[in-house]
């Protein structure tokens, strides 16, 4: 159907804005009262497609040479995860990109700005641990990743 194809398409290019916008806030303070987020909200649970852009335009994002723009996708992608659980299911092989943050790399070889770098290590660090709290019962994989990280003493 041409319609839904079109529908899909603008729902594509809308959600890869919204994150475009949302990572280039100042902080993550202003993150989740805003309207971008509320929107997205609303977006990824429309369909399948949406949930899979939203995941694919927050890794790229995350893979940004920039840590202020990883480190607000980063919280776009935790508020997102701890919210719903399709995108919890959905998003599983993003955790590994994160948790890459805080075991194998120095925040003096993330790229500028250096506060972001090291705010980012922390941060991925912390909500690794508290999805692992929540959620380790739902995604085996997040479950074998936290014991293997125990296994090489990198989170405690």
């Amino acid at each position: 159907n041409i319609n839904s194809l079109d529908k899909e398409n603008e729902h594509k290019s809308e959600i890869k804005k919204l994150i475009e916008n949302l990572t280039l806030l100042n902080n993550s303070e202003s993150l989740n009262q805003n309207p971008s987020l509320k929107r997205l909200k609303v977006l990824i649970t429309i369909s399948e497609e949406n949930l899979k852009a939203t995941l694919d335009f927050i890794s790229s994002q995350y893979q940004a040479n920039n840590s202020k723009t990883r480190f607000l996708s980063l919280f776009i992608f935790n508020n997102l995860f701890c919210h719903y659980p399709k995108f919890r299911i959905e998003s599983e092989y993003l955790i590994s990109q994160i948790i890459r943050v805080f075991i194998e790399t120095n925040e003096q070889l993330q790229p500028n700005p250096k506060p972001f770098a090291t705010k980012l290590k922390f941060y991925a660090y912390s909500f690794v641990k508290n999805w692992y709290k929540l959620y380790q019962s739902e995604l085996q994989k997040l479950k074998i990743i936290w014991q293997y990280l125990i296994k090489l003493d990198c989170v405690k």
